[in-house]
């Protein structure tokens, strides 16, 4: 079970239109400004210093964000893990909150990871698949149970894999023979079965038959997915555009396709906005942008796919609570969206409320090869191999020791020997 504090951050839904407050550190959760207001004027932004799915591979290192806690992991599988660690999504076999990046001692070694709001998803390093984390009645970890496990468990045995996403209480994985599979919560026919919505799955099964997947995003209700050829699926709620087919407030049991004729290679959603890369570089987003998230100079909802810096060619980009980040083809680092938390890293203190509608760079002069947003804070990883952290540090995701604070300009971060 999770410790009390992080019971306490955990948003319970009711249905697909009734959310409260998930997490501190995701201020921009919050469906009225009342109370995100008196959450963000909680604590005060620190700027003291100066420094695909849900991952990037770089150098030697690959990183994640969760909602509430970061991950990394070396070339030789072994992970670090800081944050919030009271549901066992570390997956260290214990509950205990971790400030500082520690490594996670274990014999699994793992090529691809996806952290979601309190569980995660992992793929060893001989393609097999594992979880562990938050388990509660939707069943998002696909054991069978509904019981949190602190260390990883084996999820169906025999079938290798190639990719996985955490969602915030659903999961997804593609096999090795491109097949997709999906459990856990499917209140609002996220999973893509068009057969079982508003029924909880325990265990994986086999989704959208026919179709050969190579990455799969899973949002708060919905989920993208890019087939074999390209093409960009979409399927779940789509109360704020969030699946960019041109409608609102339809729920689509089988798939959507978005933009036809537009092949994709990257795709990254997060609560209710979506952002994707397609085979030229060009970047695309949509759905809610309350905050500007959409980089479009407005807040204006968007129904359909939009561009996003024109004329600006990009690798890797990745979408957090209400804002989003990304990295262009020289290796600049662009942020654009909510700034409650100071998850710009612009050096603003100005977090309850000001807010960013236009890409905007920072770090000018340092190049950047990865980047990963998550609640309320970004881990990214610059061409010298430095980490890099900011935003919100409500239970210590920045690693820099300290919590219940916010850092308003990125710090370097290092990883430690043990844990």
């Amino acid at each position: 079970m999770c410790d009390s504090e992080t019971k306490n951050i955990i948003k319970m839904k009711e249905s697909c239109s009734v959310f409260v407050v998930n997490s501190v550190s995701g201020l921009s959760r919050v469906v009225f400004i009342g109370v995100l207001l008196v959450f963000s004027f909680l604590f005060s932004c620190s700027s003291d210093k100066d420094e695909l799915s849900d991952a990037n591979d770089i150098g030697n290192y690959k990183i994640y964000t969760g909602d509430l806690y970061s991950m990394v992991m070396d070339k030789s599988g072994q992970l670090w893990a800081w944050g919030n660690n009271g549901c066992g999504q570390f997956g260290d076999g214990t509950t205990e909150n971790k400030y500082l990046p520690v490594k996670i001692n274990s014999s699994l070694r793992f090529q691809k990871i996806s952290a979601g709001v309190v569980h995660t998803l992992g793929i060893d390093t001989d393609g097999n698949l594992w979880s562990w984390g938050f388990n509660n009645h939707f069943g998002l970890l696909g054991d069978g149970t509904t019981v949190s496990k602190s260390t990883p468990v084996q999820i169906k045995s025999g079938t290798k894999f190639i990719a996985v996403s955490a969602g915030e209480y659903s999961s997804f994985a593609i096999d090795s023979d491109g097949n997709l599979w999906a459990w856990g919560d499917n209140v609002c026919a996220q999973l893509g079965d068009g057969a079982t919505e508003g029924k909880s799955i325990l265990t994986p099964i086999h989704v959208k038959s026919g179709i050969k997947f190579r990455s799969v995003a899973a949002g708060e209700g919905f989920t993208l997915a890019i087939d074999s050829e390209g093409n960009l699926l979409a399927w779940g709620e789509n109360k704020n555009g969030e699946l960019g087919v041109g409608y609102s407030d339809i729920y689509y049991y089988s798939h959507a396709q978005v933009k036809a004729g537009t092949k994709f290679k990257t795709v990254s959603v997060r609560y209710k906005h979506s952002v994707a890369i397609d085979s030229d570089g060009n970047l695309w987003t949509w759905g809610d942008n309350y905050y500007g998230q959409l980089g479009d100079g407005t807040i204006v909802v968007k129904y359909t796919p939009i561009q996003v810096k024109i004329g600006t060619k990009f690798k890797s980009a990745s979408a957090g609570d209400g804002f989003t980040v990304a990295i262009d083809n020289s290796g600049n680092l662009w942020v654009w969206g909510c700034n409650l938390s100071c998850q710009l890293g612009d050096g603003s203190v100005e977090q309850a409320v000001r807010s960013v509608p236009v890409p905007e760079q920072i770090m000018s002069g340092t190049k950047f090869c990865a980047v990963s947003a998550g609640g309320a804070h970004v881990l990214a990883l610059d061409v010298s191999g430095n980490l890099w952290t900011w935003g919100s540090n409500f239970i210590g995701q920045l690693g820099d020791g300290t919590s219940g604070n916010y850092k308003s300009t990125p710090e370097k971060v290092k990883l430690t020997s043990g844990n």
